[in-house]
This record gives structure tokens, sequence and C-alpha cells, in this order.
């Protein structure tokens, strides 16, 4: 998918920007996947009961049988998403922000402000006990990155 975003994005600026944002899209990749570890995961997860927000701890690998599925393979999805969300904006500024500002951006997105939004449906948050259903992440990343689409992508669950 990200590869898929980085094609797209190359394809939409003009031939001397398109080394630019190869270099964006694999910098933001990288930056996500670091930042999502050292934090963002648990503060999205690692809830304590009534809190709003997670501690700024590292993710640390906790499987059971009880879960289902292994917690590696959680956190790489999730860390997809949140990548998602920091895509489609930089699509949406390709040629008009330079590298670093974006950079900068990235990790406030990704590190602070994706993991509360992806708390309050994902991590059993107030979306979560209202009964709010979210189709493959269709409101929380569109909503988090300011879509005025997504308004359409919501469904309250009967």
């Amino acid at each position: 998918m990200e590869a898929g975003f980085c094609i797209l994005e190359s394809g939409l600026v003009i031939t001397k920007s398109v080394s630019t944002i190869v270099a964006k899209n694999i910098g933001k990749f990288s930056i996500v996947a670091i930042v999502f570890y050292l934090g963002g995961y648990n503060q999205a997860y690692g809830i304590p009961e009534g809190g709003f927000i997670g501690s700024f701890t590292p993710w640390i690998l906790t499987n059971s049988i009880e879960q289902g599925y292994s917690g590696s393979a959680d956190w790489y999805f999730q860390m997809l998403f949140v990548a998602v969300t920091c895509s489609i904006v930089s699509g949406a500024v390709a040629e008009r922000i330079k590298i670093w500002p974006f950079f900068i951006f990235a990790i406030i997105l990704d590190g602070f402000i994706y993991p509360i939004s992806m708390r309050w449906q994902w991590g059993g948050g107030w979306l979560a006990t209202a009964g709010f259903s979210d189709f493959a992440g269709s409101t929380l990343v569109y909503a988090c990155r300011g879509s005025k689409h997504c308004l359409c992508d919501f469904s309250w669950s009967s």
C-alpha cells in the first residue's frame, strides 16, 4: 500500500520532484515505524482503567492464547494504518512543503494525534462504548487526516 501511495504521488508531480517524493515517502514510513514503536502503540492501547491516553513507553511484544492473534501482527497492522494517515496528507502537500518540515509533521501526527483517535475506537474508548462501528479504519484515518468526506464513511450500530 505504501509503495502504491509513493507511485501515485510520483505520477502526480513534475519530473524533477519525483526523487524528493520518493525520499519523502521512504523517510515518512521509517519515521512512522520508529515513532509508533517508541510510543504510539502504547498511547492507543496501554490505557489505564478510565484513562484518556496511554503511556509513552516502547511497544513490547505480548502474546496470549486468549488474544487469538499475534501481538507482532497487530502492531504491524496498526502501524500501516498510521502510515496511511500520513501518506494521504503527503499526497495533498506534494511539491508544497519541504521535506524536513513534513518529517516533523509526521512525528507529531503519527506519534501523538493519531494514537489518541485510534484509542477512541480500537482501544476500547468512548466511540467503541457508544456503539460506533469503523469499517477498516475509514473514519479514523480520514477524520484524523482532515478529510471533508469523512462523514460519509461511518456507521453507528444499533
